[in-house]
């Protein structure tokens, strides 16, 4: 496109305008401020995939303090003890998942199912935050190019409202300078049609995620009732029992 040939002609977008304006101009300036942030955003730039691990990441020393409590709670050869701590400090970690777990008859009822899904629940919340920081990340990029997008259609109409005049190459005509600040228009709606894009496509995932995280604890909740429902029921059975045998 013509955009995209001036921006090459005259090595990038700052060039073309110092070239249209004149050197060190503030618009120049803040073209080169612009373009700077822009460049830093695409170098840093990751796709939904990567965000999501690196997110997921973040709480693997978590996870692993779990595992590794609740391995000792359930290990019928360590001393009671220690297991029931092991117990209290899960409960202290998150009471609403290991709150209610005790040891019974040498086993901890329940123990598997709740580590499980407290891990799948530490881990759909840290994404949501990795998600929710690039949404937030990217929000003062786009304003700033915005920004820049309506000092450079302003300047455009400036030249618009002036006598034609043309840049030239080799002693000849090349482009107006009209067509170098329309070019330059067209250049800064790609950078911000771009910048949308990324953060509709990150806020299209956060509410993915979200809405599994809201399905997951009512299932994380029902799963727990319907593990508290059989230990009781369990109890009473037991209890029953050894009343018929007294």
């Amino acid at each position: 496109s013509q955009s995209r040939y001036i921006a090459q002609k005259y090595g990038g977008l700052g060039n073309a305008i110092s070239a249209l304006l004149g050197n060190q101009t503030e618009l120049d300036r803040q073209v080169i401020a612009a373009s700077k942030s822009y460049e830093k955003f695409n170098e840093k730039l990751q796709t939904s995939v990567q965000i999501a691990r690196e997110s997921a990441g973040t709480v693997a020393g978590d996870i692993a303090r779990v595992q590794a409590l609740s391995k000792i709670a359930g290990d019928q050869s360590i001393a009671y003890d220690k297991r029931n701590q092991a117990l209290k400090d899960l409960a202290t970690i998150n009471k609403g998942y290991f709150g209610e777990l005790k040891i019974e008859d040498g086993l901890v009822k329940g123990l598997t199912t709740s580590v499980q899904l407290y891990t799948q629940s530490i881990i759909d919340s840290a994404k949501a935050k990795g998600f929710e920081a690039k949404i937030a990340e990217l929000a003062p990029l786009i304003e700033e190019q915005e920004e820049l997008l309506g000092n450079l259609k302003k300047a455009r109409d400036k030249v618009n409202e002036t006598p034609v005049q043309t840049l030239t190459g080799f002693n000849k005509p090349i482009f107006t300078q009209t067509q170098i600040a329309t070019a330059a228009v067209v250049k800064q709606e790609e950078v911000v049609n771009k910048l949308k894009t990324r953060s509709a496509e990150l806020e299209a995932e956060l509410s993915k995620l979200v809405g599994a995280q809201v399905a997951s604890r009512l299932a994380t909740e029902a799963a727990l009732k319907a593990q508290r429902d059989k230990e009781e029921q369990d109890r009473n059975e037991a209890a029953s029992a050894a009343r018929v045998t007294a």
